[in-house]
């Protein structure tokens, strides 16, 4: 008990995505445009990306990253190619005044290539 105190934000299931109707799992890396350095532009452009980010219900993870040249990340959830796209093409319309470049990797949930899927009893059997 005294571990799920101290160490457990919360509880989150693992879902079989392609039961859900989930084809794609896609990891979005996204370069900021260097205008916004300054720590008014800073504040107000976090403040718009963070609300923008709580209505997108398949976003499940963002935020700042580094690395690759990056800025930052998100990680979504597509129900087809199509989906992604579409995502795609709203999320570069409605930032491209702030983002330079936007890089995704695309997993295809249905195929045979998921090794070692998902799950957090990895850690648990790390300890």
């Amino acid at each position: 008990m005294m571990l799920e105190k101290t160490a457990i934000d919360n509880y989150t299931l693992v879902p079989k995505w392609d039961k859900l109707g989930y084809e794609i799992f896609a990891i979005n890396f996204v370069k900021i445009k260097l205008n916004i350095a300054t720590e008014e532009s800073y504040k107000s452009v976090r403040e718009r990306g963070m609300k923008w980010l709580m209505k997108q219900p398949n976003i499940i993870m963002a935020g700042a990253s580094r690395g690759m040249g990056m800025d930052a990340f998100n990680i979504s959830l597509h129900k087809s190619y199509a989906d992604y796209d579409q995502w795609f093409r709203t999320f570069r319309g409605e930032w491209g005044d702030l983002v330079d470049d936007i890089q995704s990797v695309l997993i295809n949930l249905r195929g045979e290539e998921i090794i070692k899927p998902l799950n957090f009893k990895y850690i648990s059997e790390a300890t």
